[in-house]
This record gives C-alpha cells, sequence and structure tokens, in this order.
C-alpha cells in the first residue's frame, strides 16, 4: 500500500532537501514501500504538475528557485547584493547544501557574510542539514576570519570538562576547549538502572528528594531523544502524582484547529487558494470534498468573491452555513479590519466548529487567543501570514497543566536546546536510543 499522506510529504520533502531521488530516500529509510516507488514518483509528478498550474509553492519550492535565479540571473544577484550588503546567519550548522548554496550566492558581491554555528551540535541532519557546510565555509569565503567563543556562561566546568573529552573524539571537527568562570563542582553522575521501570521509579524518586530538599518542580527537566522514550516515566509520575508538562509534540502551526483558523484568513489575501477554501467549507455541515470542490470551482468559474459565496445555488442545508461564513468573509474583506480585529471574528466564528470537533477545545481555545496577540503586532494580514508561513512559532501549551503554575519539564532535545534548568536528568542514555541507531 502507499504511504500515508504525512509520510509521502515527508518523503518529497526529504528528497528536495538532501537532493536526492524517492528511490534514494525510501532506501534508506522508508524500505517497506519501496514495493510502491514507481506510485509514489507518478504522485510527485501530479504534485508538480498541480502546483505549476495553481501557482502554488511549497517551502521546498521557495528555497529550489531561489538558489536557481540566483545562481542563472546575474541581475537579480546584483540587485540583492546591493540590498542586503550584511549578511549573518545563526545556526549555521542545521543548513542544508541548498541554504549554503543560497547564503554563497547572496554573499558573491560584497563578501560581508558572518556564520554563527557550533560543528558540535548539528541535530537536524534528519531534514537534511549538513554539518560540513561549517567547514566548507572558509572554502566558499577564503578570506574568512574563525572567531572561536569558547566561554561558556551556563554550565560548570566539570559539565565542560565531560563535554571537551567527549568531542575531542570527533573526527571532524574545529578544535576547541570551552572553559566558564561560574562556581560549582557537581559532577554528572551516570546512573546505571537494571530495566526502564527501574530508570523511571529512580528518576522519580530522586525528584521527590529535590523537592523534599527545596528544589522547585519548575527547576528540574528530564531530557530525551524521542517523545516515546518518556511513557513509563510519565506513567510514574502520574502514579505519584507529580505534575509535568511535556514539550516536544505537534508544533504550534501542525495543529488542526490552527490550519483551520488560517485557512479563513488566507483566502482573503489568496482568493484562488483552494486548499483552505477546501479546509473551511468541509467544516460546514452537508459539505464534503466533493461537494466543497463544485462550490470553489461554481466561485472560480463565475468571478464569485468570498463575501459572495452565499450566492451558491445549492439545497438550504448548504446555504445555511454558508451565509454566516459569506458574513464572516465580508467582515474580514473590510479595507480597514486590522489583522487583531480579524484573528478575532475568524476566533468568534469558529469557536462553534471547535467545540463540536474537539473534546479538549478549553485548551485549543487558548492556543487560538494566541493568534490574536501575534497579530496585534502586525499592520496588515498579508505580512502576519507571511510570517506565520515562513517562520512558524512553537507552543508548550498543548500540554501543560491548566491550572499549575509549577510542574516538571519533560522535554525532547529538540525542543529544549537554548534552555536551562538547575537540575537536568537525561534519560535512555544507551546506544541505539541516544543516539539512535541510525545516527
Amino acid at each position: 500500500r502507499l504511504p500515508k499522506r504525512s509520510t509521502i510529504a515527508t518523503i518529497i520533502s526529504k528528497a528536495a532537501n538532501m537532493e536526492k531521488s524517492l528511490t534514494d530516500i525510501m532506501e534508506t529509510e522508508y524500505p517497506q514501500f519501496l514495493p510502491v516507488v514507481s506510485q509514489m514518483e507518478h504522485l510527485l509528478k501530479i504534485y508538480r504538475e498541480y502546483k505549476r498550474k495553481n501557482n502554488l509553492m511549497d517551502y521546498d519550492d521557495l528555497l529550489l528557485f531561489l538558489r536557481l535565479l540566483l545562481k542563472e540571473d546575474g541581475e537579480i544577484r546584483l540587485q540583492l547584493g546591493n540590498r542586503y550588503k550584511y549578511i549573518m546567519v545563526d545556526e549555521y550548522q542545521d543548513t542544508n547544501t541548498i541554504q549554503s548554496d543560497i547564503v554563497r550566492y547572496l554573499g558573491s558581491l560584497h563578501k560581508n557574510v558572518m556564520a554563527v554555528g557550533d560543528d558540535s551540535q548539528c541535530i537536524y541532519s534528519f531534514r537534511g542539514a549538513n554539518f560540513k557546510n561549517m567547514f566548507d565555509f572558509p572554502v566558499h569565503f577564503p578570506e574568512a576570519r574563525i572567531i572561536k567563543l569558547e566561554e561558556n556562561y551556563r554550565s560548570t566546568q566539570s559539565i565542560l570538562a565531560m563535554t571537551n573529552a567527549l568531542m575531542d573524539q570527533a573526527r571532524e571537527k574545529y578544535t576547541k576547549c570551552l572553559f566558564t568562570r561560574r562556581g560549582g563542582n557537581e559532577i554528572p553522575l551516570v546512573i546505571n538502572t537494571g530495566t526502564e521501570r527501574d530508570q523511571a521509579t529512580y528518576v522519580c524518586r530522586t525528584i521527590e528528594t529535590l523537592l523534599d530538599e527545596g528544589q522547585q518542580l519548575r527547576d528540574i527537566a528530564v531530557l530525551f531523544r524521542a517523545g516515546y522514550h518518556s511513557f513509563e516515566l510519565e506513567l510514574e509520575l502520574t502514579r505519584r502524582n507529580i505534575p509535568f508538562a511535556k514539550y516536544g509534540g505537534f508544533k504550534f502551526m501542525e495543529s488542526a484547529h490552527i490550519k483551520d483558523l488560517l485557512a479563513h484568513l488566507r483566502v482573503i489575501i489568496n482568493k484562488g487558494d483552494v486548499l483552505s477554501w477546501g479546509r473551511l467549507l468541509r467544516l460546514l455541515k452537508s459539505i464534503g470534498p466533493g461537494r466543497s470542490q463544485a462550490i470553489i470551482d461554481w466561485m472560480k468559474e463565475e468571478h464569485v468573491s468570498a463575501a459572495r459565496i452565499d450566492e451558491w445555488p445549492g439545497i438550504s442545508k448548504e446555504r445555511e452555513g454558508l451565509t454566516k461564513l459569506a458574513k464572516l468573509m465580508g467582515a474580514l474583506s473590510t479595507p480597514k479590519v486590522m489583522p487583531e480585529k480579524g484573528v478575532e471574528l475568524a476566533i468568534a466564528y469558529y469557536s462553534p466548529f471547535l467545540k463540536e470537533r474537539f473534546d479538549d477545545y478549553p485548551r485549543r481555545q487558548q492556543e487560538l487567543e494566541q493568534l490574536i496577540s501575534m497579530a496585534s503586532r502586525y499592520k496588515n494580514l498579508r505580512a502576519f501570514l507571511d510570517d506565520l508561513s515562513l517562520e512558524p512559532p512553537t507552543s508548550p501549551v498543548d500540554l501543560r497543566p491548566l491550572d499549575k503554575t509549577d510542574y516538571l519539564t519533560l522535554s525532547t532535545i529538540h525542543s529544549a536546546k537554548g534552555l536551562e534548568w538547575r537540575v537536568v536528568f537525561i534519560i535512555w542514555l544507551v546506544d541505539g536510543r541516544f543516539p539512535p541507531g541510525k545516527s
């Protein structure tokens, strides 16, 4: 059988970011689907044609076509080079080859490029990140100056000594010696536990001891490589009534309710956004995939504006929902409506659907209301939606205890990057789990 839609999208995106064929990606990461690789290639062909006909690009296209444009059009390179005279790139170890090429082309005129990164911190190789970009930078920019930032302001020297010893074993590296002026002589402890249950019990007992000594739960974190690594621990924490929040699940923008709400705003900016139209129309009673496509085709053929969608000559059950939708579209189309007000209007319209579709609607309502404060920073809806599309925020609120201010943090390493706590446990620190077997 074919993979699920989300897996198909992941395979296609990986192939684009790593500049490999679908077969290459599937051989290494999805061998179970190799029997349908020809069907996958056919789907990719249809997908590309659909995007071309509907003037659509996905995020990978934005990178690929920008690189192609910069490579082949000297005039564009000159214009952008004059506009962006100083280029600074953070987390350079997490860039892929396409992004590295874009930086190189943008900086080809003036050579004013500063890249900040750590060759020991590449955590996005699964997305195509290539830490070798760090080592290739002086090759692309021969006059580059390498500045080592070796002083650490967060950790104690005992932790840094362990880190230095570990990274000295790397085959490819920039040689460096991390140090700190901070005090503290706590030595990292390595604890061997017999089973996963023993591990969970040890962590919980130690946390209870720390609480008895006056530590706060908010100052304690448990880190792991993958979300499922904490399941046994979550059960033990629940048994002991220790409140916790887990980070590292769905991203904020990937939640169904966020996508639903934003679909109502996207069609105001781009009335030809058939994906958003399909999403918001299928929320209405008596309108399924086939009927929603018929309405979209009718709007396109008859040049019907969003605010006149209630003129659809369908059955009465359909028109009831379309009348309310048309009213919202009319309000959102008003030129003077600021993004903040637009989000408020969309939430008011969408709330009944939210309550009907999700049992945990109070939490999801909170997340929707966060969009109001985000939108208040923008002067127009297009800028707001563009930023959400290109730099989507993440939110931990989805798994936070609603009525508790003090709770233990459970987090994947990816979600914990850049954060700090007074006490940290790293569980499943064994080969095959951390790092995983594929590393």
